[in-house]
């Protein structure tokens, strides 16, 4: 796993201030630092990267070229079939000069398939590849956009980098802060598609490939892939109970491949269980797994964790979230933003990379099942939402505010009053196309108005979202799970993992994004992953002989922190520090109020809130 900064001016470029840029991402690849600098067409080309050395620790080295020097490649993440892609391509005459690269790979992929090269990877990605032969720059990102890539466009300079900060950094005159994304983060909880807080800078979406023509200073992004679902009624549930089972072994098999130690995130929940159980078949040395322990019992699933570790014979780590740490915790996290992420899971999950690091470079997570098997409460929500037709009758919301009102303020994470207040967002005024990212809504419309000065309309926030639930023709359902998918898992989930497992030069493997078990998911029935008010049937009903009915079945706890607690303890400075929303501390000082004197659960809002402004206070000018 690496991190890379690649730009191409027809200025001359200023080689101190690049690799300073570079520097500010070192630790995404303590291990080695490289450049390279090309001329092409009379414009200058700057290649950093930054190596974490996982496989082929001794010749993988980047920036990579091929035999001829046509081509030059940055590239971060890891490609699990590399070996038999590899073999292909020797079969075709193409030269290795590494052992076991799969750098190496992708650059003779390229020249065999061209941009066809995304059609064969199995894997997550983000790469940069020039080829001078050609004068143009090929980029991409994987199908899930688990590896990220940014980029800067101007009249003189097109940068792409693997965060934010050295794109800042580098062009730091130039960029500035976008209210209206903003806007959409305080309204989804992440950025989504391709925006970011700043102008002029973009994410490239995921399943996408850009091309940028270097004499004429343009770029075109082609869309390659896209998770849609293709349900297939004619199969019987034992055929994808079978088909289940081995997409996800030789999945968690690929994944064990690296030439360094490889660990496993154990909450003790179905996904990492499952994921322990497969390793444990696969894997030649002992296990290495890594969990966090709450004090508060809502959250706390060590008994089940230890089940795991001591039925698999693991060896086990952990590390305790309680009242002595709960403020080191959060300002360990806070201290090291340099993303705009808003989940309640941020610190734990910190302190679990944190954890891992000292021990693997490289680990596996259960990511990603929740959508693709309709894990969360939401899908179960949107069900009852449209059995009680709540577009049609309008006392149903309200009956739920009511008695979400008189229900007594709770501090714990998914109590009954914060679930049906969220629930009763949801009325007959909105589409179903809201149901869903106005649930997740970190701050309602009215409340984003207020702290940016505006009148923006919830159809305008939510326009992504908005456009691709209207021009699916799938049942409302399938819509929703698409929208797990697409936004949440790409825009939230999947950032979170790359950001702070990366912050401590961590990989993460998610087996549950393999090729062929995405494939397989997206053709399951729907009521075979929501059965009744039954999240993720199919996964648990696979796996029930392994771990017992009573394991399988057990309500789901995720992995989250106690936010709530800790701002009514008042272990955190709750104070605003950014220039942008000390204008705005009255308001904020309402809304976290609330919180304290247990009139409403405010949590979401305000941490929403706090993230935002220490993001701000480090980048605007």
């Amino acid at each position: 796993m690496c991190g890379f900064l690649f730009t191409i001016s027809n200025k001359i470029i200023n080689e101190k201030k690049l690799k300073q840029s570079l520097e500010l991402i070192k630790y995404r690849g303590p291990d080695e630092t490289n450049c390279a600098f090309e001329t092409v067409k009379q414009k200058k080309i700057f290649a950093g990267h930054n190596r974490l050395s996982i496989v082929d620790l001794n010749s993988g080295s980047q920036p990579m070229y091929d035999s001829e020097k046509n081509l030059l490649i940055v590239f971060n993440g890891e490609i699990y079939n590399h070996q038999d892609l590899r073999k292909i391509l020797i079969q075709e005459n193409y030269k290795f000069s590494s052992v076991n690269s799969d750098t190496e790979v992708i650059l003779n992929g390229y020249k065999k398939w061209g941009s066809k090269i995304t059609d064969y990877l199995n894997g997550m990605w983000s790469f940069v590849i020039l080829d001078k032969r050609n004068n143009k720059i090929f980029i991409s990102r994987d199908r899930f956009g688990e590896k990220p890539l940014f980029y800067y466009f101007d009249n003189f300079y097109f940068s792409i980098s693997s965060e934010l900060k050295a794109l800042k950094a580098l062009h730091n005159e130039e960029i500035q802060i976008d209210q209206k994304s903003l806007m959409k983060y305080c309204a989804y909880g992440f950025f989504p598609k391709n925006t970011t807080p700043f102008k002029k800078v973009f994410q490239l979406d995921a399943g996408c490939n850009l091309i940028y023509d270097i004499p004429s200073h343009n770029y075109k992004i082609i869309k390659y892939w896209n998770y849609k679902l293709e349900p297939e009624t004619n199969h019987k549930e034992a055929y994808w109970i079978e088909k289940l089972k081995d997409v996800l072994n030789k999945s968690v098999n690929q994944r064990l491949q690296a030439d360094t130690e490889v660990g496993i995130f154990l909450s003790g929940g179905l996904d990492s269980s499952i994921i322990t159980h497969l390793a444990s078949k696969n894997y030649n040395k002992k296990l290495k797994t890594f969990s966090i322990n709450f004090q508060n019992k809502e959250l706390n699933e060590k008994k089940f964790s230890d089940l795991i570790s001591n039925k698999y014979f693991t060896d086990h780590h952990e590390i305790n979230f309680d009242n002595t740490n709960n403020l080191k915790f959060l300002n360990d996290y806070l201290n090291d933003l340099n993303d705009l992420l808003s989940d309640s899971s941020l610190i734990s999950y910190y302190q679990l990379c944190k954890l891992a690091s000292k021990n693997v470079k490289v680990v596996l997570g259960g990511d990603g099942s929740d959508e693709l098997f309709a894990g969360y409460s939401t899908f179960s929500a949107f069900k009852i939402a449209e059995k009680m037709q709540m577009n049609k009758r309008n006392f149903f919301p309200k009956i739920i505010n009511i008695i979400a009102k008189i229900l007594p303020f709770k501090s714990s994470n998914m109590n009954t009053k914060f679930m049906l207040s969220r629930f009763s967002r949801f009325n007959d005024h909105k589409p179903y196309s809201l149901s869903n990212p106005i649930w997740l809504s970190p701050l309602s419309i009215e409340n984003i108005n207020k702290l940016f000065d505006t009148k923006i309309q919830l159809e305008e926030i939510y326009e992504d979202a908005i456009e691709d639930w209207d021009k699916s023709n799938l049942n409302n359902f399938d819509k929703v799970q698409e929208f797990y998918v697409n936004f949440f898992l790409k825009n939230q989930t999947l950032v979170k993992i790359d950001r702070l497992s990366m912050r401590h030069s961590l990989e993460v493997r998610s087996p549950f994004l393999d090729n062929d078990v995405v494939d397989c998911a997206r053709k399951i029935p729907s009521n075979l992953k929501l059965k009744g008010f039954n999240n993720k049937y199919i996964l648990k009903k696979t796996f029930e002989k392994v771990f017992g009915k009573k394991f399988s079945k057990r309500k789901k706890i995720g992995l989250s922190a106690p936010i709530s607690d800790i701002i009514l303890k008042n272990n955190l400075n709750m104070s605003l520090n950014s220039n942008f929303l000390k204008k705005k501390q009255k308001f904020y000082n309402s809304i976290l109020s609330s919180h304290l004197d247990k009139k409403e659960e405010k949590r979401l809002e305000i941490w929403n809130i706090l993230s935002l402004d220490k993001f701000l206070s480090q980048y605007e000018t």
